[in-house]
């Protein structure tokens, strides 16, 4: 070895992607998509069904809103009452199921996207390629926790999409009929549990709005931070910082809209309902 080899600088080692580790978050991921699916059901209790066949839960859920409706309660029946608590726990289910889900990708993108910043050419393509894919799915695990909290903290206007859309003849038909009638007279007609459906869908929006209000703030600080950092580097770290920058623009721009759009519905619960029960939304 000669002295001017001995005395060159070494190449900084690239962050090797452990091939084990990143498997192992891979099929993480695979199995939690799975059990996102197929197990809520299973764990909520209450015989409701599954994902395959829901009819049990929709069945009890018209059932037990139309008894409510005519019982000239505030409070749910039983039957309702037992479907909502269902609701809450499948939709509990789901978000810790999300959460760990958020988690894994957002691990298994931190180490692709590391690896990518110093990879030799041959594999720049395919750690690009896989960065994007498990980034995206971060951003979809992202707006399931987001949802899946959301129909947690508000089952009961979580379920109204369960309910048919087109009422056809029978006491369900009816309700839905008294029900516009009461929103299109402001609230007016006397049905106690009208009012309190109006106001489990002003909670059921303001819970996203908040959500959607705190990540508006995260996506921000993230945005500055990834512009700071594009700033200050160079090759490839500065066009991942540059790509992150925008992509949490995007991100949050959105959010900002979803947070508009529930707030406007938080201000004036009767209208959204209203058109929630005559189709349009």
């Amino acid at each position: 070895m000669t002295t001017s080899t001995a005395l060159r600088p070494e190449r900084p080692t690239a962050p090797r992607l452990s091939s084990y580790r990143s498997g192992g978050l891979v099929l993480t991921a695979i199995a939690l998509v799975g059990a996102f699916v197929l197990t809520p059901a299973l764990l909520a209790g209450g015989g409701y069904g599954s994902v395959f066949d829901a009819s049990p839960l929709v069945r009890a859920l018209r059932d037990g809103f139309v008894a409510t409706w005519q019982s000239g309660r505030v409070e749910p029946t039983a039957g309702l009452d037992e479907v909502v608590h269902y609701w809450s726990n499948y939709h509990l289910v789901k978000t810790v199921i999300a959460l760990a889900l958020l988690a894994c990708l957002v691990i298994l993108s931190r180490m692709i996207w590391r690896a990518y910043v110093t990879a030799g050419p041959q594999r720049q393509v395919a750690l690009a390629t896989s960065g994007v894919i498990a980034t995206t799915g971060a951003v979809g695990a992202l707006g399931l926790l987001m949802a899946n909290i959301q129909a947690t903290l508000a089952p009961l206007s979580a379920l109204l999409p369960l309910l048919p859309a087109r009422p056809g003849p029978g006491s369900y038909a009816v309700v839905v009929g008294e029900i516009r009638s009461g929103l299109s007279a402001n609230g007016a007609g006397g049905q106690p549990f009208l009012g309190a459906l109006v106001d489990d869908y002003a909670r059921y929006h303001l819970i996203m709005a908040v959500i959607a209000a705190v990540l508006v703030v995260v996506a921000t600080v993230w945005c500055v931070a990834s512009w700071r950092h594009a700033r200050r580097s160079d090759g490839r770290s500065r066009k991942l910082a540059r790509w992150s920058t925008a992509i949490s623009a995007v991100v949050g721009l959105g959010l900002a809209v979803l947070l508009v759009a529930n707030t406007s519905t938080v201000v004036d619960p009767e209208a959204g309902l209203a058109m929630f029960f005559s189709g349009s939304w």
